[in-house]
């Protein structure tokens, strides 16, 4: 075994590791503060969307565990984070999204089972980094016309980038350089740069905010 074979082992086994944690400085914002305030909600739907399309491409592709563990991770993860905001939201359909749920959930293991067309994996390789771009794109526009970015958690967007990173190397020494797999990694590290830039920028309004008590929170996220 090379070096760089070694290399690339240690940093899958890291980034799957790491991903059991991305997700939860999110989780616990939420959880603590009992609030939403900030988050879209299309984002977040969106990005727990392609997690787990993202993981059934891979797994179609029959590609190592070890490459894509942690979308299997995160899957689950922003799955807990919808039904979180879901929770926590008011005035919202829960029936519609659960049975959109449900069917989404029954889709995937008869994907698996079904054998399909090249064409048809390849399109589904191609809708994470679809779903990402629009569910960054979606959360960053939130936060400029707000002007903060609330509940977002800067601990998950840094974890995320280095995950991306990490990924965008390995793809390139263990699967080939799977131009779709790469495209959705390279689109989600620049999309996730630009959220944390945003946590940067809006710091100061953002703390102000989050401080102040829950009505005053409330009535500014009506607004």
């Amino acid at each position: 075994m090379t070096p760089g074979t070694v290399l690339v082992h240690l940093i899958n086994g890291s980034v799957v590791v790491g991903s059991l944690m991305t997700k939860l400085p999110q989780v616990f914002c939420i959880w603590r503060s009992r609030s939403v305030l900030g988050l879209s909600e299309a984002s977040v739907v969106l990005e727990a969307l392609g997690y787990c399309t993202a993981a059934l491409y891979s797994a179609t592709m029959r590609y190592p565990i070890g490459t894509y563990g942690e979308t299997l991770s995160l899957s689950l993860q922003g799955l807990l984070i919808v039904l979180l905001f879901w929770f926590f939201s008011q005035n919202i359909n829960l029936g519609m999204r659960f049975c959109g749920l449900v069917l989404w959930l029954g889709f995937v293991p008869l994907f698996l089972l079904a054998s399909p067309p090249p064409l048809l994996i390849y399109l589904v390789g191609l809708t994470p980094p679809c779903l990402f771009s629009v569910a960054r794109l979606q959360q960053i526009i939130v936060n400029h016309r707000q002007g903060h970015t609330g509940q977002l958690s800067p601990i998950t967007l840094l974890l995320q980038c280095c995950g991306c990173a990490a990924r965008i190397f390995t793809t390139f020494h263990v699967i080939a350089g799977d131009s779709v797999v790469l495209l959705s990694f390279s689109s989600s590290f620049l999309l996730n740069a630009v959220l944390v830039t945003q946590v940067i920028k809006f710091k100061r309004t953002t703390k102000a905010l989050t401080a102040r008590p829950s009505s005053e929170k409330a009535a500014t996220h009506a607004e």
